[in-house]
């Protein structure tokens, strides 16, 4: 399979505090992570809130640049040999909440409109009326709704403009941070099933950014869990959620509602709350919280380990 984005050590700290006399201290957001997504495929990136996710998946959508590491989109560091005009087209995002992504004093085709014209910029009213209109089916809208303003539309309507305004441009791969967590219960298995629709007919290539493992299921090919700034499992969804390698995401397929059964083949449930991302515990980041914790894990480094074709664990000791 060919990898359409990697990156390659990534770090990325952000200043905590900086006192005159005092040493600056850092949070550790991103610290060291290595991430391949291929050709066509979604790659779901799962762990709690503040470990990280929204930040690399900033990185690799070109928005942050990272303190250390490459990131490469088909060959291209987009950072060492710039992010072209060309290449930002190839590369969107779908963010959290629409209503901060979608200006409000613009109705919907403006919103269409802008982007349409990005890569064809002579291009005549009636026939971005025509794209506009378009895309907008391909989102399942009714072409009325070009002529609404964003607060006219629901939380639903909105995200499916935005992820329409995302396609205008003719992506190669999308980054999308948790794109339903915003919306009603009843709404979000239908724009899962639309971007799985659109993903897989497009042949476009996705980073999913979710804290819900059914939509994960449904909808990745491959998962990378992450905690503290560092994935701790990757590998494909399948081998993954039937066949669980680390403690930390046996706590997570634990703690999930609505998930099968044989996903929770391990009862493992964290003790405490999650350490500062400040002074993170030194060895495995997650022994303090780990009820499977062993003394080496104190001074354990978290390096991923192959324990079956294409399946990486950061513990040794769950097999």
């Amino acid at each position: 399979m060919k990898k359409v984005v990697e990156g390659k050590s990534i770090k990325k700290y952000f200043i905590a505090s900086k006192g005159l006399i005092g040493k600056t201290e850092y949070v550790r957001a991103v610290d060291r992570v290595d991430v391949d997504i291929y050709e066509n495929k979604v790659l779901a990136l799962v762990g709690e809130s503040g470990s990280g996710k929204t930040t690399l998946g900033r990185i690799l959508a070109g928005i942050l640049k990272p303190d250390e590491g490459n990131i490469l989109f088909k060959g291209i560091d987009i950072y060492q040999d710039g992010l072209t005009r060309d290449l930002r087209h190839k590369i969107q995002v779908i963010f959290q909440n629409p209503d901060s992504s979608l200006n409000p004093r613009m109705r919907i085709l403006e919103i269409l409109g802008e982007a349409i014209k990005e890569i064809e910029p002579e291009i005549s009213k009636e026939a971005l009326e025509d794209k506009a209109a378009s895309l907008l089916e391909d989102v399942n809208l009714h072409v009325d709704h070009l002529y609404k303003y964003p607060h006219e539309l629901s939380g639903g309507e909105k995200q499916r403009v935005a992820i329409a305004r995302a396609l205008a441009v003719k992506p190669e791969f999308i980054v999308a941070d948790e794109p339903v967590s915003a919306l009603d219960i009843s709404i979000r298995a239908q724009i899962i099933n639309l971007l799985n629709s659109i993903q897989k007919s497009l042949k476009i290539s996705m980073l999913y950014i979710a804290h819900d493992l059914r939509t994960v299921w449904n909808l990745s090919d491959y998962v990378a869990v992450m905690y503290l700034g560092k994935i701790v499992e990757y590998g494909e969804t399948e081998k993954v959620f039937r066949n669980v390698a680390h403690p930390y995401t046996a706590t997570l397929l634990t703690s999930a509602p609505l998930m099968p059964k044989e996903f929770k083949k391990l009862e493992i449930y964290p003790v405490g709350e999650p350490p500062s991302l400040i002074d993170p515990p030194s060895g495995c980041r997650f022994h303090t919280r780990c009820p499977l914790a062993r003394d080496e894990c104190k001074s354990l480094d978290m390096e991923l380990i192959e324990v079956d074709s294409g399946h990486y664990t950061a513990c040794p000791f769950l097999k």
